[in-house]
């Protein structure tokens, strides 16, 4: 119901010290609580980078960019292509998020406010 991919739905569960397999992944009640757990846990990285509380749009971008790419999103400057700052295969995989229309890479800011227009 969530999405996790494999490796995230078992690092997750191993954290939480609970033994789901990934066949649980589809159970809605075990796949919730691993989600919030994993919501939970990019909170409060996001804290730590962001020095305030996230917003929802924070937090969604947490749970797509992950957390190694939320962190360098956020340390980014705002005219920074995304290109330097989330990986190809990410790229790859959201062509409308990350490119222009042109093809050229969004930056920062503008990759922040398709996010964000989600939760408008």
């Amino acid at each position: 119901p969530f999405q996790f991919t494999k490796e995230t739905w078992q690092d997750y569960t191993k954290q939480m010290g609970v033994d789901y397999s990934l066949d649980d992944r589809l159970d809605y009640t075990k796949s919730k609580e691993v989600v919030e757990h994993f919501t939970n846990k990019n909170k409060e990285l996001l804290k730590g980078v962001l020095s305030r509380n996230p917003n929802d749009t924070e937090t969604y971008m947490a749970h797509k960019l992950g957390r190694q790419g939320v962190t360098k999103f956020f340390n980014a400057e705002p005219t920074t292509t995304i290109d330097k700052v989330v990986s190809s295969k990410a790229m790859r995989a959201n062509k409308n998020v990350f490119y222009r229309e042109n093809g050229k890479p969004r930056t920062v800011s503008e990759v922040y406010s398709i996010f964000d227009d989600k939760f408008k």
